[in-house]
């Protein structure tokens, strides 16, 4: 069910609405500064190099302040960096359940 979790999470992170933290639809603001954006933007890269699907954002956004776009990512062992640190970003990462359970 893999498939479905990973679109399920796409979903709902494009309903997540990015913008200014002190209007209430906002679901996501900017991160607290620079050096936070810059590490979320390593653990993306990171993603990347261990073969994880960005299916959803996975960009530094253009836009005054520091920014991140919702971020889905699938396709990455439970040993991954992302699935075992706390990425402190906008950044969902959907693990397959590789047990053999019937």
């Amino acid at each position: 069910r893999y498939a479905e979790a990973l679109r399920a999470a796409v979903t709902a992170m494009e309903g997540v609405v990015v913008g200014d933290p002190a209007d209430p639809d906002t679901l996501c603001g900017p991160l607290r500064s620079p050096v936070a954006r810059d590490r979320v933007a390593r653990y993306l890269a990171l993603a990347r190099s261990e073969g994880g699907d960005i299916a959803l954002g996975g960009r530094v956004l253009d836009r005054d302040g520091w920014w991140v776009s919702p971020t889905v990512i699938g396709g990455l062992s439970r040993q991954s960096r992302l699935v075992t640190e706390e990425v402190l970003g906008p950044v969902l990462m959907v693990v397959a359940d590789t047990s053999a359970r019937a």
